[in-house]
């Protein structure tokens, strides 16, 4: 189960990471709630985040937990004839929580273990309020979130690709098994069964290339190249465990536009080594 201070936690950390100097506290609604704390960096923004009630979905040997949360943070008014405000606007305040909504929209992330993934936000804001502590006028702005956990599950970051000895970052990728044979029935029987005589691996993938190895290598093969069955090593790791094949390049494809970062499409399948 993901713990709530953990959620909070990456709340403050997003919305702390601002250029205004605007420092934000989350905490949960089982934690303390101090609206009038400062520090020597100004005034904090406290935050408290409340779960509602979640749901197991019902998907056979995979627990998949739906969770609501809310986060309620109460921003400064910072109004003109107020003595006692931060020197940074409401304008500004809104801006990092609309920052952080937005890096945290459509992620997922590792949460005490499991893959959990951010959907769903909504962002209220309430009316000003100057009894909400700290001597100030205050408005409550309200983040809402749908928080949807997967036990156990693997994120796409968590596989590691090097390609002839350099590791290539990818934003699409695909490892595929072909297998081929032919169907035989036994006599007596009715029911053909397929027997596999010869099997292929393929690798794909979709990466922003760069002026590093191993694009410059497969430029070259791309746009020069006269060596067939060019060799190459993929290092494929997952879960932990390494796999290395020895592959060749069957195909590539160089794509952009204006004011675009050049991207490449490769196809590799397995090879003999000594290909």
């Amino acid at each position: 189960m993901v713990e709530l201070n953990n959620i909070a936690s990456i709340f403050e950390t997003a919305l702390n990471d601002n250029d205004c100097g605007i420092n934000f506290s989350v905490s949960t609604d089982r934690g303390v709630y101090d609206a009038g704390r400062t520090n020597i960096d100004g005034f904090i923004v406290p935050g408290v985040v409340t779960a509602l009630t979640g749901n197991y979905e019902p998907l056979r040997g995979l627990k998949v937990y739906t969770l609501p949360v809310n986060l309620e943070l109460w921003c400064y008014a910072a109004l003109e004839d107020e003595f006692y405000k931060p020197s940074y606007t409401l304008e500004q305040q809104k801006e990092c929580v609309s920052a952080m909504v937005e890096a945290l929209n459509g992620t997922t992330q590792v949460i005490d273990g499991d893959a959990v993934i951010f959907t769903g936000t909504t962002v209220t804001v309430g009316a000003p309020n100057n009894n909400s502590g700290g001597g100030c006028t205050r408005i409550p702005v309200l983040v809402q979130v749908v928080l949807t956990a997967v036990e156990g599950a693997v994120l796409f970051n968590d596989q590691s690709v090097i390609i002839d000895g350099a590791e290539v970052v990818f934003s699409s990728w695909s490892v595929g098994l072909t297998r081929q044979g032919e169907s035989v029935t036994k006599v007596g029987t009715t029911v053909a069964k397929t027997l596999c005589d010869q099997m292929a691996r393929t690798f794909a993938g979709t990466a922003f290339m760069t002026k590093e190895q191993p694009f410059i290598g497969l430029q070259s093969e791309i746009l020069s190249g006269e060596v067939i069955n060019e060799p190459h090593t993929i290092k494929y790791t997952l879960n932990g465990t390494e796999y290395i094949f020895n592959v060749v390049l069957i195909s590539a494809t160089i794509t952009g536009q204006s004011g675009s970062v050049l991207q490449i499409n490769l196809t590799f399948a397995e090879a003999y080594g000594n290909a």
